[in-house]
């Protein structure tokens, strides 16, 4: 497999973006938003939803880990 890929997704949502998110505990959260939250690490509270795969890993760069909280907070 070639090394060093990167795959860059930029949708944009047109005030329809919508996030859910299942917890173990099988608690769902689902909200729409008119736009992509910043807080939740995908947009800049625009209409863009913008992240980029490193195919090495499998895994979106610069992605942090959010607690439960602070999932709730940004989507809650």
């Amino acid at each position: 497999m070639e090394k060093g890929i990167k795959i860059k997704v930029n949708a944009k949502c047109s005030d329809l973006c919508q996030i859910s998110v299942q917890f173990a505990n099988s608690e769902l959260i689902t909200n729409g938003f008119d736009y992509v939250p910043s807080r939740i690490g995908f947009g800049n509270d625009t209409d863009y939803l913008e992240f980029t795969i490193d195919n090495d890993t499998g895994k979106i760069e610069g992605w942090k880990p959010l607690t439960k909280n602070q999932i709730k907070k940004a989507i809650g």
